[in-house]
């Protein structure tokens, strides 16, 4: 605006920061670390479940902040694991924000971008440790809420959950499951999976969106 003003208008102007002026103007996403762990009975059903967050706060600062920071807690740091959907009996989630120089902001997403990825890979290994199929689990957990049984179901059924993989030479074969919500919709996917000389690779998904 400045440069088209000093030159009143004669011309069109096309401002282009440098990548340098870019990076040191700009806001980042945080990182964020999560560490997981929970017991399992002897029947290997999941009894108790911890879930502590470390990574800066999104909304100090904001606007938001009074609205959606409520005693040091960034409710976006931690939705989708505070909000787990699953009728574990005894849930607990931590979080830290700590404070650093570094802006951050939410650089379009928030909590659910990191808590699902925690939240669902972890249940994969309470699956693995506890012999139970990763769709069954899940399917068992979802006593509370239609929706995240209902994709998990759809997106099951139309990946053929169950049904042996055809084989591929030189490579193993799997699938993996997961199911999450953010800002009201609801979403599961099934991914067919092939490792080829040590390479992953995603040959279909099948995903199911309320």
């Amino acid at each position: 605006m400045e440069i088209a003003k000093a030159i009143k208008g004669r011309a069109p102007v096309k401002l282009v920061w440098t990548r340098e002026d870019d990076m040191q103007a700009g806001y980042y996403r945080p990182m964020n670390y999560h560490a997981l762990k929970a017991g399992l009975d002897a029947q290997g059903r999941i009894v108790a479940w911890l879930h502590r967050i470390v990574g800066q706060s999104i909304l100090t600062g904001t606007a938001f902040e009074s609205a959606l920071v409520k005693g040091g807690i960034d409710m976006t740091s931690v939705e989708g694991a505070s909000t787990l959907p699953y009728a574990i009996p005894n849930l607990g989630v931590e979080l830290h924000s700590p404070k650093m120089g570094v802006p951050v902001q939410w650089w379009r997403s928030v909590g659910s971008s990191h808590t699902a990825f925690s939240t669902e890979t972890f249940l994969d290994e309470l699956a693995a440790a506890s012999g139970k199929d990763p769709y069954e689990l899940r399917r068992a957990l979802l006593t509370r809420d239609p929706r995240h049984k209902g994709v998990l179901e759809l997106a099951a059924q139309r990946a053929g959950w169950g049904k042996p993989l055809a084989p591929v030479a030189g490579a193993r074969r799997g699938r993996g499951i997961a199911v999450h919500e953010s800002f009201n919709t609801y979403v599961a996917q099934v991914a067919e999976v092939p490792v080829v000389d040590g390479k992953i690779q995603v040959d279909r998904l099948a995903c199911a969106v309320d």
